[in-house]
């Protein structure tokens, strides 16, 4: 018998197709979820599965798996980075009710290796997140001391950060002026969806109508109780925050608005006049009535700013250009960046901008009305801090562990009353098989 031997140049091709294969491996990934739809206060438990693309095998070329939620309008809500061992990983996104508002989200996770290839390689899940009516609250009158049934044995999930200063120096240990770039982690940009996930009401899938058949169920549970009470109407207490350090002249928390030092790790490096106008309604730039010269405005009152206790406008002189205030003001705006920054305080209302006013301006310039933002930085100089020319402050994104899911514990004896109403009983992502040497998921 004689075999037909392919031509030298298909030889030649295969050989270059394997060489680049091997060079520029591709990866897939996928996400397994505990359930396809929430609520708001819910937990996301994933267990992540990184491929290389050719055998489908476990991938050892990245480490890192960023995780981000993102809104229907494309903003990122949460992003987090969880640690990839042997093509695997795990994690959990709480849904913070303050934090996550009703309505359509799409889950997408990558490897920064996988975002050179495009967002087609990019795993990306849409769902609906669904208000939770508030729970019934019941107070007895009656107490009886009873044995602890259920023990709670929760892990909440660790961030590990730290931030760097990177400096450079000459051999003799001394500082220079030398410039330093750091190959940070930018997020992607992706295409903002077209799929648009709808609610229970709207989507007639059986685990979602199955869901709120079993919150009908409690409530009617929750109507048989025998212990003798009264039912209360649910209470939120909010809390005022306050930023440390702060030179307000009204005191703590006597303001209309309060970026506090979350808001400033969330937005990263992002520039202080860039933060101003995302989390600021109305803030942006305006031009003065019958003037050429362009001001800062919230909405239509002229804005001033004060960097911790010092009035910005009181060093500047007026040099007869156009704008030359906007200008001046504008420098500092782009030269601070969020991670320069503890906190910002916004006025707006009389009650709180009457004290700016007679401590800063005289009583010939109040005219229009007056906005006020005190900035409290960190080292609390003032606007005077100066960046010194050959180092970087460096702060990665925190690598998240994830939290152990909840499990009870009853004893022998326990009494069970009422129905587990979980769309989840179990969630394990990682048991380990000591006979068959095998990692698997479980999930009920």
């Amino acid at each position: 018998m004689h075999y037909l031997r392919p031509p030298p140049k298909i030889n030649s091709l295969i050989t270059t197709i394997n060489n680049n294969s091997n060079q520029i491996p591709i990866e897939k990934l996928y996400l397994q979820l505990d359930k396809p739809a929430y609520t708001l206060g819910d937990t996301i438990w994933f267990k992540a599965y990184l491929l290389n693309g050719d055998f489908l095998t476990s991938s050892t070329r990245s480490g890192l798996l960023y995780v981000e939620l993102d809104d229907f309008e494309n903003k990122c809500v949460k992003r987090m980075a969880v640690p990839l061992i042997s093509g695997l990983s795990w994690g959990n996104i709480t849904l913070t009710k303050g934090e996550i508002p009703e309505g359509s989200y799409t889950l997408r996770a990558y490897t920064k290796w996988m975002v050179n290839f495009g967002e087609d390689y990019v795993f990306k899940k849409n769902f609906y997140v669904a208000s939770a009516e508030p729970e019934t609250r019941f107070l007895t009158t009656d107490f009886k001391e009873t044995k602890q049934a259920d023990e709670i044995n929760i892990r909440a999930g660790v961030l590990f950060t730290a931030s760097f200063l990177i400096q450079a120096r000459n051999k003799r240990g001394k500082s220079f002026n030398v410039g330093i770039s750091v190959d940070e982690f930018k997020p992607p940009v992706f295409l903002q969806t077209s799929e648009r996930s709808y609610p229970w009401y709207v989507n007639t899938d059986t685990l979602l109508l199955h869901y709120l058949k079993n919150k009908v169920i409690k409530q009617q549970e929750e109507a048989k109780l025998q212990d003798p009470g009264r039912m209360l109407k649910e209470v939120s207490i909010k809390d005022t925050r306050i930023v440390k350090d702060s030179k307000n002249l009204n005191g703590p928390g006597q303001v209309d608005l309060v970026l506090d030092e979350q808001d400033m790790l969330k937005a990263g490096k992002m520039t202080l006049g860039d933060l101003l106008k995302n989390k600021i309604k109305g803030f942006g730039e305006a031009y003065v009535l019958h003037s050429p010269n362009m001001e800062y405005e919230i909405y239509d009152e002229n804005v001033h700013f004060v960097f911790d206790g010092v009035y910005l406008d009181k060093f500047y002189s007026p040099s007869g250009e156009a704008n030359g205030l906007y200008q001046y003001i504008k420098q500092y705006l782009d030269y601070y960046t969020a991670e320069d920054i503890t906190g910002i305080e916004v006025m707006y209302n009389l009650r709180y901008t009457d004290n700016y006013v007679s401590t800063f301006m005289s009583a010939m310039k109040v005219g229009d009305p007056i906005a006020f933002i005190e900035i409290t930085t960190g080292s609390g100089d003032g606007p005077f801090m100066k960046k010194i020319t050959g180092t970087y402050l460096y702060k990665p994104l925190p690598v998240t562990l994830p939290k152990e899911f909840y499990r009870p514990k009853y004893t022998i004896n326990s009494k069970i009353v009422g129905t587990d109403l979980r769309s989840t009983i179990h969630w394990e992502p990682n048991i380990y098989n000591r006979h068959c040497r095998k990692s698997h998921s479980i999930l009920l």
